[in-house]
């Protein structure tokens, strides 16, 4: 179904009777009152009826973050979906690394981003894979407090490679070109 609405009419606006401008020229000797002046305005608001998720996603969509960051704030929404959008709009700065990159929980999205983007200059790509290294490193520490990492662990769980490890191999293989 359509969403509501309610349309809002607002009248506003300056009813000058005679009356009025004949004190005022009295007051003022060198005005002189002509006929009855009315200005009046009109606006015309429509209200539509939406969820918080349907206009988080417009205020995205109007580059509004600010205000799509206090939705998500208020409401428990994704942060992430913002800072996303940010980062795939401003990547070409090192700035955008800490404003957006780093601001985003989804760990995955951000380790296939630093994977795939191609960095404008030599101190942007080390910056990234500095970020993306810190990155692994942090998950790997959750990893290993998670699993309650300790001496009695099985060879064969030392023998499997986790993903993290083969992400962080293949970044630390790039840092000698840099």
């Amino acid at each position: 179904s359509p969403p509501k609405s309610i349309f809002v009419l607002e009248q506003s606006g300056a009813h000058l009777r005679k009356e009025v401008l004949s004190s005022v020229a009295q007051t003022l000797p060198w005005y002189s009152p002509g006929d009855e002046t009315s200005t009046v305005n009109y606006k015309l608001y429509q209200l539509l009826q939406t969820s918080p998720s349907i206009l988080f996603y417009q205020k995205i969509e109007n580059k509004e973050y600010g205000e799509a960051l206090l939705l998500a704030q208020r409401f428990g929404l994704d942060k992430d979906e913002v800072y996303k959008v940010q980062w795939s709009l401003n990547n070409c700065y090192s700035s955008a690394i800490n404003d957006y990159l780093s601001k985003i929980k989804d760990d995955a999205w951000v380790l296939e981003e630093i994977d795939k983007f191609v960095p404008n200059s030599l101190q942007f790509a080390e910056m990234l894979i500095q970020h993306g290294l810190t990155l692994l490193a942090h998950l790997k520490a959750q990893s290993m407090s998670a699993t309650g990492s300790s001496s009695n662990q099985s060879g064969e769980e030392e023998e499997q490679e986790t993903v993290t490890d083969k992400e962080k191999k293949k970044y630390s293989a790039l840092i000698p070109l840099l």
